[in-house]
């Protein structure tokens, strides 16, 4: 494990050096930043969590959702919530 020490702008901004992004994926756009005992891991974010099984909506890739569907399904739920609600 290599280390590398980098600069933090006052507005939180720090460049990850190419040695390392050359390693990503071409293309990387967004990383995910985890707090970890002291410090920080930076890795690149895929390009769309639930299609990655990522984290919490791992369960739903193998139901075959994506992002969009649960999109318009939490959308839809919302809408009949709010008709509800007025109609009462």
């Amino acid at each position: 494990m290599k280390s590398h020490l980098l600069t933090l702008t006052d507005r939180g901004v720090v460049s990850i050096p190419a040695e390392i992004r050359r390693n990503w994926a071409a293309g990387v756009k967004r990383v995910l930043l985890t707090e970890v005992d002291g410090g920080v891991l930076i890795r690149p974010a895929p390009a769309d969590p639930i299609e990655a099984g990522f984290g919490a909506f791992a369960h739903l890739a193998s139901a075959g959702a994506t992002s969009d569907s649960i999109r318009d399904e939490e959308r839809r739920a919302e809408t009949a919530r709010e008709d509800e609600q007025w109609s009462s």
